[in-house]
């Protein structure tokens, strides 16, 4: 962003003295700081330039930065606020604690107020440019309450008009507010953006990583998210709905990354009880994350569900129950059972790949594939896999009681014992890999291959059928 990387000069007298703060200004350009920043960021030094801004000086009382969007937590609904005595070239340059204001921006309320030591203090003089004076200040708030609310106001209509969140410079000088510069705020990760349902009102939305729950972390293509948003509208038919990648409203990108929207969730009341303890099965920091979320005041009043939406729930749960009996009574055979089913799915998928010959009869074929790949899992996996899941937290919760004088390693010897069960695929890998590695240990030139190699090449000589073959 380059923030920061250029020299300022302030309260400049004269024409002589104005043309050498501005050749200075360029000089800057060449400062060790700028120069290691272009290094570290792979910028080359040839394609730099710089324009010089020069503005007439505003006399502030007090100053400081605003940020239309909390820059820490991400919050939109937060306009945060740092403010500090006389010119803010202190809090700019990291001179100073400044007071620090929170905004509800839709609620115009001061949520926080906490005032700094503003102990340097930097003013300009009569004859040019600036002194620098020490006094505590910690008592004193640097900017009123109205003008704090009034600010946050000015803040908002700047972001409204750029479409994006704002750090901006301002200043209060002569009973005034003014505003010195305004640009995105760089450090802020974007978010997603939010459905525009018919009858929704706009309020506070909650996602979560679908990323982080799968272990994928880095940014995703264009059609891997595209898949995923049609692997879920193809599941929400399981209660009725009918949506297609681009409509379902339970997926949406941000950062080319996935997130997963739950804030119909938490504005329910009945689901605030269930989702925590649902989302902490499939991912511990998400229920602890939830749960967190949850103490916003936004929150605070939820509604009742509605009558369809229980009924859809209902009529989804009731599908499974006789699955999810058969397989408390028969688990063996309802796990052979689900992998025949699995085996004639993957079959007849094939099939129709095969049969498709033209790019857009394989496209087409790929959107109906993976628009019924939840409609095929949900109802031929979950209900078999719920049994194993009660009867793993209860041996989990079991183990916990048993080792809570023993340095509570219950949970870890709990997961210990479910690897040795039949059947666990990544127990079966791990016994596979060790068989692979007993083979090349047992053979002389093997082993002194791979011994010699590193894994990148070794993988590229798997790929080209050229690993020793004793």
């Amino acid at each position: 962003s380059f923030a920061g990387q250029q020299d300022t000069y302030l309260n400049i007298l004269g024409n002589g003295a104005l043309l050498d703060a501005v050749k200075n200004c360029w000089g800057s350009l060449w400062t060790a700081r700028a120069i290691g920043y272009r290094n570290r960021n792979q910028i080359a030094h040839k394609d730099v330039s710089l324009s010089v801004v020069v503005q007439q000086m505003v006399q502030s009382e007090v100053s400081g930065v605003l940020f239309t969007a909390n820059p820490l937590t991400g919050n939109r609904n937060e306009t945060v606020i740092d403010a500090t005595l006389g010119l803010g070239e202190a809090l700019v340059s990291g001179l100073v604690e400044p007071d620090h204001y929170i905004v509800t921006t839709k609620e115009r309320q001061i949520r926080s107020k906490t005032l700094g030591q503003k102990a340097t203090v930097i003013r300009s003089q009569s004859a040019g440019g600036t002194v620098t004076t020490t006094a505590d200040a910690s008592t004193t708030q640097a900017l009123p309450d109205q003008q704090i609310l009034t600010l946050s106001e000015l803040g908002e209509r700047v972001a409204r008009f750029y479409e994006f969140p704002q750090d901006i410079e301002w200043a209060w000088a002569d009973n005034q507010l003014y505003l010195l510069q305004s640009r995105p705020i760089t450090s802020l990760y974007p978010v997603p953006e939010p459905p525009n349902i018919p009858g929704h009102p706009k309020r506070l939305e909650a996602y979560f990583s679908f990323g982080a729950v799968q272990g994928m972390l880095d940014p995703m293509t264009p059609l891997g998210r595209d898949a995923i948003a049609t692997i879920f509208a193809g599941g929400a038919k399981l209660f009725g709905f009918s949506f297609d990648f681009a409509s379902q409203p339970l997926i949406y990108a941000a950062g080319e990354r996935l997130w997963a929207r739950m804030s119909e969730l938490l504005y329910n009341r009945v689901a605030q009880r269930i989702a925590p303890k649902v989302l902490a099965v499939i991912e511990p920091s998400i229920g602890q994350a939830v749960s967190q979320v949850l103490t916003e005041p936004t929150f605070a009043n939820p509604g009742r569900p509605r009558v369809k939406t229980v009924l859809r729930v209902g009529r989804f749960v009731a599908s499974l129950l006789p699955t999810v009996i058969r397989t408390a009574i028969d688990p063996d055979g309802q796990r052979r059972l689900a992998e025949q089913q699995t085996a004639t799915m993957l079959a007849q998928r094939t099939r129709q790949m095969a049969a498709a010959s033209t790019l857009a009869e394989r496209v087409d074929c790929f959107e109906k594939i993976v628009d019924s790949s939840f409609r095929f899992a949900v109802p031929t996996m979950v209900p078999r896999i719920a049994p194993g899941m009660l009867a793993m937290n209860r041996l989990i919760a079991l183990a916990d009681r048993t080792f809570a004088e023993n340095g509570g390693t219950g949970h870890r010897r709990a997961l210990e014992i479910a690897r040795g069960l039949p059947h666990n695929v990544t127990t079966e890998m791990d016994l596979l890999l060790w068989q692979a590695a007993q083979t090349i240990r047992s053979d002389n030139e093997s082993y002194t291959h791979f011994a010699a190699h590193d894994a990148a090449t070794l993988a590229n000589q798997f790929q080209a059928n050229e690993l020793p073959t004793g």
